[in-house]
């Protein structure tokens, strides 16, 4: 399995017909201080895989972490793709509500499948202003 398009989104979803619609895509986040609960994000996953690995089911761990590795998040799950669909291509949206951050700087996700770091999405946590300016507003 491929993660083909990892990002952090103000919102996401996909259309009836498939397609995967992202707005607000950001790496930044401005806060005024710390500790801080981010309201809402998403985690906007594309993912492909191969044809032997239909049918099979695939282990998935989402963390995020600080700039000194601590856990602020950490999910963890299965997918099992059909043999009998028609697309490879799959996307995947989380919707994670009031994430802790207790310090200032370089903060990241890291996607892993079976075990193996598979994408990293790298993001700061930065002051400014006198109340949060949250992605999109």
């Amino acid at each position: 399995m491929r993660i083909t398009l990892a990002v952090l989104a103000d919102y996401a979803n996909v259309s009836q017909d498939g397609k995967l619609n992202i707005m607000g895509v950001f790496s930044q986040i401005l806060v005024p201080s710390v500790p801080i609960s981010h309201p809402e994000m998403r985690l906007v996953l594309q993912m492909e895989v191969e044809q032997v690995e239909l049918g099979r089911e695939q282990s998935i761990e989402i963390r995020c972490m600080d700039q000194d590795g601590k856990d602020l998040l950490r999910m963890e799950g299965s997918i099992t793709v059909s043999k009998e669909t028609d697309s490879k291509i799959f996307n995947h949206i989380l919707d994670i509500k009031g994430l802790p951050f207790k310090k200032f700087g370089g903060h990241q996700f890291a996607i892993f499948v079976n075990n193996d770091l598979k994408k990293q999405i790298s993001f700061d946590v930065v002051e400014g202003g006198n109340q949060p300016i949250l992605p999109g507003t």
